[in-house]
């Protein structure tokens, strides 16, 4: 049930995003952009986008704590993931040149 209340969380984003911008090509752009944020969020939260072994090693924390920072990661890809699959399908359907 969780995951389905981010995911919800996700499609009102994209809703909202929509009511604001009215424009296809805006509403990809900014689609995609808040998707990859927040897929890049959940990178950070769990310190996988890291460059350093060092600090990995720095952040390595307790089984607690790295279950609490899976969860949060987990719930930002699911609020990212209807953004980025929204923006394709815009893009797709409505941007994408009918010769290509």
């Amino acid at each position: 049930m969780n995951t389905l209340k981010f995911l919800g969380v996700g499609v009102v984003v994209f809703f909202l995003t929509c009511i604001v911008v009215r424009d296809y090509a805006l509403i990809s752009t900014y689609s995609s952009y808040i998707g990859g944020g927040f897929m890049v969020l959940g990178g950070i939260i769990t310190a996988t986008v890291s460059d350093s072994g060092d600090r990995t090693r720095a952040a390595f924390s307790d089984n607690e704590d790295w279950r609490r920072r899976s969860k949060w990661a987990w719930n930002a890809f699911l609020i990212g993931v209807p953004n980025l699959i929204a923006s394709f399908a815009v893009w797709y359907f409505f941007l994408k040149s009918p010769g290509a």
